[in-house]
């Protein structure tokens, strides 16, 4: 009939202008959107659109005009969701309305997968917030604030590598426009994430998704056992992994050895010396629980040192008589 041919040919232009305003072509109706929310998918299309924006904390406003063509009025729906707008046309008001809805959705859909970042996980906090990005390697986090900040990328320059012991030892410094930070680690990798950790805690950010010290855990916490021991069973009960201990030198001093070992948890390291490895690790251990601000026992605090004869003190001893001979 005339009137269907007349419906045809306006839908056909409407197409031809709704491509040209825009690169995709969702001029027709969609009525089985789905933008990764299965409980709205049987809901019809205006509804979905207001779902979704309520969910994305959005503004949605429509605009209503009219035209006529060759006697027939065609209705023309402008909808803005935010800063994005879609605009459709129809032979009544209710269908231009939905094609436009329509058009708003797919195009929220692709904003919304455009704000997720390279690792996968999209931002759901502002970046001022304390805990943004928290979770996510230091690295990784440091960027991702810089970007939503629009700021200069970090600057990260190799300060030194040395060996120690067995082991190399390196420091790292990134900057941040005036701000300096320095990490130091067994690898550059360690030192960078540890210099980014530390620029996160100068700009007042958390750096641990875990709290420090939980409410039940007191100071004195196993005040009773030995300092590894406390720092072992402290980590199992915040559920976070055992402190990792590493040997930063071993050298000899006087006649007798002295190590050197470095403990961290977190954002926590500190290091301890010994006459053995084991003591190192205590007197590391005791260091780090100091600074997590648990207490410790005066004699781990005051350790005695062994006499060592002096080599005047050699060369007056006597001989014995049955050896002098």
């Amino acid at each position: 009939t005339p009137t269907e041919t007349l419906d045809q040919e306006e839908r056909r232009s409407s197409e031809r202008d709704s491509t040209s305003q825009n690169p995709l072509n969702l001029s027709t109706p969609v009525y089985s959107h789905s933008f990764n929310m299965a409980a709205h998918s049987y809901m019809p299309t205006i509804k979905r659109l207001y779902a979704m924006a309520q969910m994305l904390d959005l503004p949605v406003d429509f605009t209503e005009s009219t035209t006529v063509r060759h006697s027939c009025t065609i209705f023309i729906v402008q909808v803005s969701v935010g800063n994005l707008w879609a605009e459709s046309r129809g032979p009544n008001r209710r269908e231009a309305k939905t094609r436009a809805c329509g058009l708003a959705l797919r195009l929220l859909d692709s904003h919304r997968k455009k704000r997720t970042y390279p690792n996968g996980s999209a931002s759901v906090l502002h970046y001022s917030h304390p805990e943004f990005g928290l979770g996510k390697d230091p690295c990784t986090r440091l960027s991702e604030l810089l970007m939503a900040r629009k700021n200069p990328p970090a600057q990260y320059r190799l300060l030194e590598g040395t060996v120690a012991g067995d082991q190399w030892v390196f420091s790292m410094e990134v900057t941040v426009g005036q701000c300096t930070a320095v990490g130091k680690g067994g690898s550059k990798k360690e030192a960078r994430s540890r210099a980014c950790t530390a620029h996160l805690q100068i700009m007042g950010y958390k750096t641990t998704s875990r709290c420090v010290l939980p409410a039940h855990i007191l100071p004195d916490f196993r005040l009773e056992k030995d300092p590894i021991t406390r720092l072992s069973e402290l980590q199992m009960i915040r559920r976070e992994k055992f402190p990792e201990y590493r040997m930063i030198s071993g050298e000899l001093v006087n006649g007798s050895w002295m190590f050197t070992m470095e403990v961290s948890v977190d954002q926590y390291t500190a290091s301890g010396s010994g006459p053995s490895k084991k003591e190192a690790k205590r007197s590391a251990s005791t260091a780090l629980l100091l600074m997590m601000g648990f207490t410790v026992p005066q004699k781990d605090l005051v350790q005695e040192k062994p006499a060592q004869n002096s080599p005047e003190e050699h060369l007056d001893t006597k001989v014995p008589e049955w050896r002098a001979w």
